[in-house]
C-alpha cells in the first residue's frame, strides 16, 4: 500500500510539474506567432518595430497583459492595411508582392500553431471545446483579401479561457495532492501511536514478572514464618488468593488493551481504505486525463499529440533500418464556407463523416489522426507510394458516395485535397509533414 501511494505521489508530482510547464510552453507559442508576423513585416520599419513592441510583452515568467498584446495587434493591422493600400495604389511592386508572400508563409505557421493550442495542447471543458470550433483562420493566396482580426481576437479571448481552465486544473490537483500527503502523515502517526510504545509494554511485562515472583517468594517464606500446619495453610492459602488476584487483573488489562487494539486496528484499516479510494480516484483522474490527450473529443479519432509520438517512433525506427512509411494529409476543401453558410453543427458532422469514412478506407493497423481544424493525417507502414495513392484514391470514391445534408439548407458539397510524402532518410517530423503539406497545397490550387 505505502509503495502504491507513493508511485502516485510521483506521478501526482510530474502531473504538478507538467502543468507549470505548460504555461511556459504557452508563452513560447506565442513568441513564435509573433516573429512569424515579423517575418511578413520585415520590409516595413514601422511594421518591424511594432512586432518588437509585441515580442516585448511575452515574458515566459510574467503574467501576459492581454490588453496591451491586443493595442498592438490593432497596430501592427492598422500599419498592414497602410502598407497594402500604398502597395495597391504603385499598382503591385516587388516589395509589395514579397511582402504578400511573407505574409501568407506567416498566416500558415500562425495557423499551425493555433490548431496546435485549439486541438492538442490542453484537456478542453465543453465551452472552450465550442469556443475553439468557432475559430477558424483561412490563408488566402496572394492577392486576396486575409482576415486576421477577427480569427486572432477571439483567439486571444480563448487563450485567456485556456488559462483559466489550466489554472483551475492545477489548484485541484494541488489541493487534491495535499490533502492525500495530509492523510499519509496521519497514517504514519497512527502507527508510531500503536506500534512505536513496545518499551513501555516491555516495562509493564517486568513489573508484571516482579510481583509475580514477590508472591510466590512470599509462599516460600511462609514456612519459615508459621509454626503450625494450619497456620501455614492460612498464609499459603492467603498468597494464592493474592496471586490469583493479580493474574485476574492482568488478564483484564490485557483483555481492555486488546479490545482497544482491535478497535484501532479497525480505525486504522477505515483510515487506509480512504486513503486508497483516493489514492485510486487520483489515479482514475489521471488515466481519463491521459486517454482526453490522446483523443480528439469530436471524431474519436486520435488527436496531434498522439500523432506527434507515433510520428517521432515511426521515424526514430525507419531511420534505424526499419520499415518504410508514407505520410499522407487530408484538408477538407473550403471547410470555413462550409461552417458560414451552414453552421458549426454542420461543419461538426462533416468532420466526423469524413472521420468515418477514412476509418473504413484504411486498415486497421494504419495510424489515423485528427490533426487539427480539417486536416487529417494518417501514417501507412509497408505500402510503396502507388499503393498508398490506390488507397487515397479509394478513399475519395467512398467519400463521393456519402450525402452531406444540413435540414435547414440542405445539401452540402464537401471535397477533401489529399497530400503524400514517403519518409527518407535523415527525415525529421517537421521536414516530412511539410512536404506532405505542399503536397496537399498543390492538389488545393488544380482543384478549386
Amino acid at each position: 500500500m505505502a509503495d502504491k501511494a507513493g508511485d502516485e505521489l510521483k506521478r501526482l508530482k510530474k502531473d504538478y510539474l507538467d502543468l507549470d510547464r505548460v504555461h511556459q510552453e504557452e508563452k513560447e507559442l506565442l513568441i513564435r506567432i509573433i516573429r512569424a508576423m515579423g517575418s511578413a513585416a520585415a520590409t516595413d520599419p514601422e511594421l518591424d518595430a511594432t512586432v518588437e513592441a509585441m515580442e516585448a510583452e511575452l515574458v515566459p515568467d510574467e503574467p501576459l497583459d492581454q490588453e496591451r498584446l491586443r493595442e498592438a495587434l490593432d497596430r501592427f493591422k492598422s500599419g498592414l492595411r497602410t502598407v497594402s493600400e500604398e502597395a495597391g495604389a504603385a499598382g503591385g511592386s516587388p516589395e509589395y508582392d514579397l511582402l504578400a508572400e511573407r505574409l501568407l508563409d506567416a498566416c500558415r505557421i500562425l495557423r499551425k500553431v493555433m490548431i496546435a493550442l485549439l486541438e492538442d495542447f490542453y484537456p478542453l471543458s465543453p465551452e472552450l471545446s465550442a469556443q475553439a470550433r468557432d475559430i477558424h483562420l483561412e490563408c488566402a493566396e496572394v492577392g486576396k483579401e486575409m482576415d486576421l482580426e477577427g480569427p486572432t481576437g477571439t483567439f486571444l479571448e480563448f487563450l485567456e479561457g485556456l488559462k483559466e481552465s489550466i489554472t483551475g486544473d492545477f489548484q485541484e490537483i494541488s489541493h487534491t495532492l495535499f490533502t492525500l500527503l495530509d492523510q499519509v502523515k496521519e497514517l504514519e502517526a497512527s502507527f508510531v501511536e500503536e506500534y512505536g510504545t513496545q518499551g513501555e509494554r516491555l516495562k509493564e511485562i517486568e513489573y508484571f514478572e516482579m510481583k509475580v515472583n514477590t508472591e510466590v517468594g512470599s509462599i516460600v517464606e511462609s514456612f519459615d514464618i508459621h509454626t503450625t500446619v494450619s497456620e501455614i495453610k492460612k498464609a499459603v492459602t492467603r498468597k494464592i488468593e493474592n496471586l490469583k488476584a493479580l493474574v485476574s487483573r492482568r488478564k483484564q488489562e490485557e483483555v481492555s488493551r486488546s479490545e482497544s487494539f482491535q478497535q484501532s486496528i479497525r480505525s486504522l484499516k477505515k483510515r487506509i481504505d480512504e486513503v486508497e479510494q483516493d489514492a485510486l480516484e487520483m489515479s482514475r483522474k489521471a488515466e481519463q486525463f491521459q486517454m482526453a490527450a490522446m483523443k480528439d473529443e469530436l471524431t474519436d479519432l486520435y488527436n496531434r499529440k498522439a500523432f506527434d509520438e507515433r510520428m517521432g517512433r515511426a521515424l526514430e525506427a525507419f531511420n534505424q533500418g526499419g520499415t518504410p512509411f508514407a505520410l499522407i494529409l487530408f484538408d477538407v476543401d473550403r471547410f470555413k464556407e462550409i461552417n458560414d453558410n451552414f453552421g458549426h453543427v454542420a461543419g461538426d458532422k462533416v468532420l466526423q463523416k469524413v472521420s468515418d469514412c477514412l476509418r473504413d478506407t484504411f486498415r486497421k493497423h494504419d495510424f489515423i489522426a485528427r490533426y487539427g481544424g480539417d486536416e487529417f493525417v494518417v501514417l501507412i507502414e509497408e505500402l510503396s507510394r502507388d499503393l498508398a495513392r490506390e488507397k487515397i484514391m479509394a478513399f475519395l470514391k467512398n467519400l463521393q458516395r456519402l450525402r452531406f445534408t444540413s435540414h435547414a439548407r440542405g445539401d452540402i458539397s464537401v471535397g477533401v485535397s489529399p497530400g503524400i510524402a514517403m519518409a527518407k532518410i535523415g527525415d525529421t517530423p517537421e521536414a516530412l509533414l511539410e512536404r506532405a503539406d505542399q503536397a496537399m497545397y498543390e492538389v488545393k490550387k488544380r482543384r478549386l
